[in-house]
C-alpha cells in the first residue's frame, strides 16, 4: 500500500486559520500529509513583537491582525520564552511544534540566509514537551484566513466584514477600492 497522499495545504501552525485547523482531524483520519508554506507566519515566530522589518511595512497581509493582535502577541512571547528557556532560536521552536503535527509532512521555511537553513536543521534535535505545546497554543484565538487572497481591496473587505474592525489604513489604489 502506497503512503499517505500528499496536498499543498496550510494545516494548524500557531497562527492557523480555524478552517485550517478544522482540517486537522480530517487529515488524520484520512491519511494526509501536509506542507505548510510560511510556517514562521512570515517571520512573526522568528523574533520579538513589535520588531518590524522592510517586508512588515510594505505588506498589506502584516496589517490585518487587528483583531487577534492581544492573542499573536502572547504566541510570540511564549515562543520567545521557550527559546530563551532552551537557548534556542525562536524560529526553532515554531519549527518543533509544527514536528509535533503528525499531518505536516514539510514546512517551507522560505529561507533567505544560511543560518535561516541552519536553524530549521537544528530544529529537528528539539522536541517539545506537551507542557510547552500547550503554552504555543494556550492564547490562540480564531483568525481570518487571507493567505491566499492577494488583492489588498478584497483583503480589506473580507477582513472588515469578517472581524467587524476598520483596516481603512491598508494600502489600496483607488481602483481597486470597490
Amino acid at each position: 500500500m502506497a503512503g499517505p497522499a500528499s496536498c499543498r495545504c496550510r494545516i494548524p501552525t500557531i497562527f492557523s486559520t480555524a478552517e485550517e485547523r478544522e482540517m486537522h482531524p480530517l487529515c488524520i483520519d484520512e491519511g494526509v500529509q501536509t506542507i505548510l508554506y510560511s510556517p514562521l507566519n512570515r517571520g512573526r515566530l522568528a523574533r520579538p513583537w513589535g520588531v518590524t522589518t522592510a517586508r512588515a511595512e510594505t505588506e498589506a497581509a502584516y496589517k490585518l491582525g487587528a483583531a487577534t493582535a492581544d492573542s499573536d502577541k502572547q504566541i510570540v512571547d511564549a515562543v520567545g520564552a521557550i527559546a530563551e528557556e532552551r537557548g534556542v532560536g525562536r524560529s526553532m521552536i515554531a519549527l518543533a511544534w509544527l514536528r509535533r503535527n503528525p499531518v505536516v509532512a514539510a514546512p517551507i521555511v522560505g529561507a533567505l540566509k544560511a543560518e535561516h537553513i541552519d536553524d530549521a536543521v537544528a530544529s529537528l534535535s528539539i522536541s517539545l514537551t506537551d507542557d510547552e505545546a500547550a503554552r504555543l497554543e494556550a492564547p490562540y484565538t480564531p483568525r481570518l484566513d487571507h493567505q491566499g487572497v492577494s488583492d489588498p481591496a478584497m483583503l480589506r473587505r473580507a477582513a472588515e466584514a469578517a472581524t467587524g474592525h476598520s483596516i481603512s489604513h491598508l494600502p489600496v489604489r483607488a481602483s481597486l477600492a470597490n
